[in-house]
């Protein structure tokens, strides 16, 4: 295939490839065997703490070098910074010195093992590899540092020559016995002394006598090793053996009956105090006719106690008890003292001191369990919440559980700013006490009331000082005043806080049901730092508006609550309306109904009192008329009632009953009337008012005019995105199209996240889309959607809402599915891709090299053919038949047939003109021809001499 010559050069090139693609592709050096651990020795073998040890430690560098060797020292737990280790100079040893204390003076014996960090020239590398390994170890032991002495003499007080026998024990600060340590006794300023040592388990008895009356100084002096230990008492020698008595008491009682905070003798009146007396005798006679005498400062007489005959003894002792009457508050004093007689003489008997004990007795706390705050937040798309507000609301007004409720309603901005100081991310979740505790997520009614009301009670009981809060009226102003019980033994500090709340709120929750004692907002407040007993603390706030009241609060610094109280009015909600406006478009003249609907709402099914209501327009154009079941409403109003034969009953799935009537009001608009108007009726029930806007616009052309429409909506997912869409009718130039979603988990402990609401762009005509941002998918099971269209912030119609599954919309698996512990291949697999292009391209340029060069060298072989036969020369005929003949006559064998195909006389282009009797001579340009330039070869007989 190749030429000679170029075989060794295609060779070369392609070993030059292949080492280029093995650089690549293998590791990009040959990393050598990692120097060899051979061994670790420590001097001493078996330190202590005064040891100063060295630790030396041994390589095999396996031709490294060993740049460094940091040691890691870890003991009791915890590891040390690594340091370096000093090179011996071979580069294979290195040492480390621990100084002397180096672990402490004190302690056990510590266990330490080690780590060793090793850089080469080539690397680095850990030994042992498992961090957790203590293969490298060591053991420091603890010296005793001192002894310690434990001794009692059988008496301190004795007759003349009486033996004082001292028995006790001597252990070191190891707590080891210390045997053989010399026990010394003396006494101090007389010519006594005795000696002895201790036995195996550091135990010993020593014993010596004084002969004369008189009080001593006995000293007992240890030694061991360079440690000493000293004890020294006091000792009697009298002639007649004296009894010594002495008295103690302890007072017994049970710790509900000692008020909260106090450690002292302070109990309640009518508590159960029970003092306990014992007399002993210590000395070294008996005791005879023993009598105690106890004097109570709340009785008449002094109580005497017969106890009889008392001999000398560390155990024998007479014990008394007596049960104090508490049944009125004041002081009560307990002297105890003792009378007894001797063998010896009266002047010699040893003073004892009176037992005393002072108890103070207090009336008991009155007051009761503190009030629960109890915090709900909810919103009004929240199908969870319902049941919730529904357990609450009933339990609130059963009366038989003392809480205070607050309804935080997401859709209002100060409740959001109250769910984040909480961290409250979705609904419904309850917390009882603010930061006692808390409940997220719905349920059946019969289990949230049992749930509920178990976490009131539980919150109820806590032990709370007794604190009270009030409101008082003053004016057009209203006085919240907090006080502390004068009872109370401690100081109270917290946040003091008053907020408002409407009673009976207007705002619907998911099923339409107005949501009660709604927050408004904070009031007044104010820091309580180190309120005293008896004393008070006043916030002053304005009085409620109509249908409004106060909930005050005192938080404590952890955040639970103290105390909560309230004010609300009475106000007994008859009626309700929703508040809304409403677009009207008319040709005039024309009329037109304004739809209005009345509901109430009760817990049970049962008839109701009518209701006196008012309905009266104002702002309404001149002309116009607005008329009810034939009266006419003006703006002075006209009278209506809501009775239970003309109304409509509705049981709500949260077992509440509505009643409702829907008033149809016929609008009359006169002639010509041309422009925008608004007016508004009103509903006057109990004082309270309800609003609902009317806004009319009117032409005076024939054409139409066609109300807006939401004619569908719906939600569609591309692949990880979410949109939503609208398809609406008629939607004013100025008109806003906008969607509202919440997100909800349902199943056990069902829950709704923070709704979102998006404006949507149109698409094309009567088709508006957005994608669905501010809602995370992943968490939530489905989503419930409506729409509306708006017009100059007035809604002028909407759309039934809407629920569907998360997973029917799209792949939630798919989304945020990027795995962190997965490697990335790309950089690998662009750098393989490269180099094999390269070694692609390289290959293509060398075969063509090697193809041209090739046909060169065949067509400079076929000129010296030609020249040779046109000498007479058959040089074909005398090659020999090898492996390169073959190759090379088969090149010729070609040439033949090229051959044929040349008429005889044609002329040879580029004709080669040498002598037959001369070696021809092909110069380098006519070697590197292009094998398509030789057209043809001429026979040489044909050829012309060119001599």
């Amino acid at each position: 295939m190749f030429p000679k010559g170029y075989k060794s050069i295609a060779i070369m090139i392609l070993l030059t490839l292949s080492l280029l693609w093995a650089t690549i592709i293998l590791p990009s050096s040959v990393v050598g065997l990692d120097p060899e651990f051979v061994s670790v020795s420590f001097d001493p073998v078996d330190p202590s703490f005064e040891d100063e040890i060295n630790i030396t430690v041994e390589f095999n560098n396996n031709d490294e070098t060993i740049t460094q060797i940091q040691i890691q020292i870890c003991h009791n737990g915890s590891c040390d910074l690594p340091v370096d280790m000093t090179d011996l100079g071979d580069g294979e040893s290195f040492f480390y010195n621990i100084p002397h204390g180096g672990f402490g003076e004190l302690g056990n014996d510590v266990f330490c093992y080690f780590h060793l960090f090793v850089t080469h020239s080539n690397g680095f590398f850990i030994y042992p590899v498992d961090m957790e390994s203590h293969e490298l170890n060591i053991t420091i032991t603890r010296m005793a540092s001192k002894i310690m002495l434990s001794a009692t003499p059988d008496a301190l007080t004795v007759f003349p020559n009486e033996t004082i026998t001292v028995t006790g024990k001597v252990v070191d600060d190891l707590q080891v016995n210390v045997s053989g340590a010399n026990v010394n006794i003396t006494v101090a300023g007389e010519e006594i002394e005795n000696s002895t040592t201790t036995d195996e388990f550091g135990d010993f008895e020593i014993s010596t006598l004084i002969p004369l009356d008189g009080t001593y100084v006995l000293n007992l002096t240890v030694d061991s090793d360079g440690m000493m230990a000293y004890e020294e008492w006091d000792v009697t020698v009298n002639s007649w053996p004296l009894p010594f008595l002495s008295i103690s008491g302890e007072v017994t009682f049970n710790e509900e009956d000692r008020p909260r905070g106090e450690t002292g003798n302070v109990f309640y009146s009518g508590s159960t105090i029970t003092l306990t007396y014992r007399v002993s005798n210590t000395g070294t006679g008996s005791a005879f006719n023993v009598t105690g005498v106890l004097n109570i400062s709340t009785e008449e007489e002094e109580i005497l106690v017969d106890i009889g005959n008392m001999t000398p003894s560390p155990t024998q002792r007479y014990e008394g008890q007596i049960e104090l009457n508490t049944s009125s508050s004041g002081n009560i004093t307990v002297e105890i003292m003792v009378d007894w007689d001797q063998m010896a003489p009266e002047d010699q008997k040893l003073n004892y001191t009176p037992y005393f004990i002072d108890i103070g007795i207090v009336d008991p706390p009155t007051w009761e369990d503190h009030t629960v705050l109890v915090e709900m937040f909810t919103q009004t798309t929240c199908v969870p919440c319902v049941e919730v507000e529904e357990v609450l609301e009933r339990l609130n007004e059963g009366g038989d559980l003392d809480f205070e409720l607050i309804m935080y309603v997401f859709d209002d901005q100060a409740s959001q700013l109250k769910a984040n100081e909480l961290g409250v991310t979705s609904t419904p979740d309850v917390f009882f006490d603010h930061t006692y505790d808390r409940y997220t997520g719905g349920g059946t009614i019969e289990e949230l009331e049992a749930i509920m009301r178990s976490r009131i009670e539980n919150a109820s009981a806590r032990d709370t000082p007794p604190l009270s809060i009030t409101f008082v009226e003053k004016g057009e102003d209203m006085t919240v005043s907090l006080e502390l019980g004068s009872i109370y033994s401690e100081q109270v500090s917290g946040i003091f806080q008053v907020y408002s709340i409407e009673i009976h709120s207007n705002m619907r929750n998911q099923q339409g049901i107005p949501i009660a004692n709604r927050f408004h907002g904070a009031v007044d407040g104010a820091d309580v730092n180190g309120m005293n007993p008896g004393s008070v603390r006043n916030l002053t706030a304005p009085m409620p508006d109509e249908g409004k009241g106060y909930i005050a609060v005192l938080f404590s610094p952890d955040g639970s609550v103290l105390q909560s109280a309230s004010y609300l009015p009475a106000l007994e909600k008859d009626l309700y309306m929703t508040e809304d406006s409403e677009l009207i478009r008319l040709t005039s003249p024309a009329s037109s109904e304004v739809n209005i609907t009345l509901e109430r709402f009760q817990f049970e099914d049962e008839v109701f009192s009518n209701v006196d209501l008012s309905i009266s327009a104002v702002d309404l154009p001149v002309n116009w008329t607005l008329d009810l079941d034939g009266k006419e409403i003006t703006a002075e109003g006209n009278s209506f009632q809501f009775t239970t034969d003309n109304t409509q009953k509705e049981i709500l799935p949260s077992t509440r009953v509505r009643f409702f009537q829907d008033l149809s009001i016929d609008l009359n608009v006169p002639e010509r009337e041309d422009g925008t108007y608004s007016f508004k009726i009103l509903v006057n029930v109990s004082g309270v008012v309800y609003k609902h806007t009317v806004v009319v616009i009117a032409t005076t052309t024939e054409e139409p005019v066609l109300p807006p429409e939401i004619t569908d909506i719906y939600l569609e997912g591309v692949g990880q995105k979410l949109y939503v869409y609208v398809e609406a009718d008629n939607v004013p130039e100025d008109g806003m199209v906008y969607v509202r979603i919440l997100p909800c988990f349902e199943g056990e402990n069902a829950a709704c996240g923070i709704p979102v609401t998006l404006l949507l762009i149109e698409q094309t005509d009567g088709r508006y889309r957005t994608s669905v941002t501010g809602v995370d998918l992943t968490i939530y099971t489905h989503l419930t959607y409506n729409g509306w269209i708006e017009e100059n912030n007035v809604r002028l119609v909407g759309s039934a809402e809407k629920k569907e599954k998360i997973d029917d919309l799209v792949d939630i698996s798919v989304i945020g599915n990027d795995d962190p512990e997965k490697g990335d291949n790309t950089l690998i697999f662009m750098i393989s891709a490269a180099v094999l292009l390269v070694i692609f391209i390289i290959g293509v340029f060398l075969f063509i090299i090697l193809k041209r060069n090739q046909a060169q060298h065949e067509a400079s072989e076929q000129v010296q053919r030609s020249e040779e036969e046109g000498s007479g020369i058959e040089t074909l005929e005398e090659e020999p038949e090898d492996e390169g003949s073959i190759e090379e006559g088969s090149s010729t064998g070609e040439e033949h047939v090229l051959e044929e195909d040349v008429e005889p006389d044609e002329e040879v282009e580029g004709s080669i003109g040498s002598s037959p009797l001369e070696e021809p001579d092909i110069p380098d340009e006519e070697s590197e021809r292009p094998t398509e330039e030789v057209v043809s070869v001429q026979p040489p007989s044909e050829q012309p001499s060119k001599v």
